[in-house]
């Protein structure tokens, strides 16, 4: 699935996100944003366990990390 609404430099440091992985939505936060705003960007998820996802490759549908949405507040 394309993700049409996400764009680079969108989503900031601390963003609650919902994300779909194998058909299952999924919440993180955003722990830190590499190269924001670039077509390099990556979403750091979780620092520890090396989860994270690039924002070109999410728009593309080519990420592991499907339907990204920044959860409303």
């Amino acid at each position: 699935m394309l993700n049409d609404l996400l764009y680079a430099g969108q989503i900031k440091e601390g963003d609650k996100l919902k994300v779909t992985y194998e058909g299952e939505r999924i919440s993180y936060n955003a722990e830190q944003i590499l190269n924001a705003g670039t077509d390099k960007e990556e979403i750091i998820l979780h620092v520890d366990s090396n989860l994270y996802f690039i924002t070109s490759m999410a728009i593309d549908g080519t990420s592991w990390a499907k339907n990204v949405q920044i959860e409303a507040i």
